[in-house]
């Protein structure tokens, strides 16, 4: 879009900054993300295995810190979930 129009989209320009101990977090779940299972009814949850397969990715190694992040990419990918099924789902008639 930058290079269409010159300028940024809105949402991007919106944005907020992440904390700096917060933006590894964005950036893991942006790693795991394509490894969402996909059915033809819609999205779901990324599987454990790929969340850890992530963290060997950005060497945690840690089984607190291991368990600490699972827990914050878990919580993203639920609101992802929730936010695409609202969206996107079935509607109630």
């Amino acid at each position: 879009m930058l290079e269409e129009t010159g300028h940024l989209p809105a949402i991007i320009v919106d944005a907020p900054e992440l904390w700096p101990h917060l933006q590894i977090v964005w950036e893991m779940f942006h790693v795991a993300s394509p490894s969402r299972a996909t059915t033809f009814s819609g999205v779901w949850y990324v599987p454990l295995r790929e969340l850890l397969a992530v963290l060997d990715l950005f060497g945690i190694e840690g089984l607190e810190e291991r368990h600490y992040y699972v827990k914050l990419l878990q919580k993203l990918d639920d609101i992802y979930v929730k936010d695409w099924w609202e969206k996107h789902g079935p509607k109630e008639k």
